[in-house]
């Protein structure tokens, strides 16, 4: 797997936040740094879903779909 550059950032959180944060990574044997990672990629998919969801259901057919009654007419 091609591992990408790392940047450093830093966030404030409750002390809540955190503990259940280093609960779940040590559950996962993981670290806090791919817990964070992992939720962010998460909810960033998620908000994309559902804006592709919107638009999907917003943008009109390219095209018109006859009636099956049309081509039984036809004949």
């Amino acid at each position: 797997m091609i591992s990408l550059p790392t940047r450093v950032i830093t966030f404030k959180a409750d002390i809540d936040l955190i503990e259940k944060i280093d609960k779940l990574a040590k559950m996962l044997g993981s670290t806090r740094s791919d817990i964070i990672r992992m939720a962010v990629i998460y909810y960033i998919r998620n908000i994309e879903n559902e804006e592709l969801k919107k638009i999907i259901e917003i943008k009109p057919l390219a095209y018109k779909v006859k009636s099956p009654r049309h081509y039984l007419l036809r004949k």
